[in-house]
């Protein structure tokens, strides 16, 4: 428990100092529980060795998001020019 309270402690620390700003967590009981079922995710897999894979995973996806906003969309494929 301590080290839960340490962790929290100064991660919001961090939020008011540095980032100036709140923590989500303080906003409602289901952000609350959002944000403590993240923390215990990454915790869950730092101690299995998956972080960095799973770091890696979400860089590809975002990645791959910039790259379709950054994409211009052609009406169709197929597009018959007179």
């Amino acid at each position: 428990m301590p080290a839960l309270a340490w962790g929290y402690g100064l991660a919001w620390i961090g939020h008011f100092a540095f980032e100036k700003n709140r923590p989500a967590s303080w906003y409602s009981a289901k952000f609350l529980a959002w944000s403590f079922r993240g923390d215990m995710r990454m915790f869950k897999y730092t101690l299995s060795g998956r972080m960095g894979a799973e770091v890696a995973k979400v860089k590809d996806q975002l990645a791959a998001e910039e790259m379709a906003v950054a994409m211009p969309q052609s009406t169709s494929a197929h597009a018959v020019h007179a």
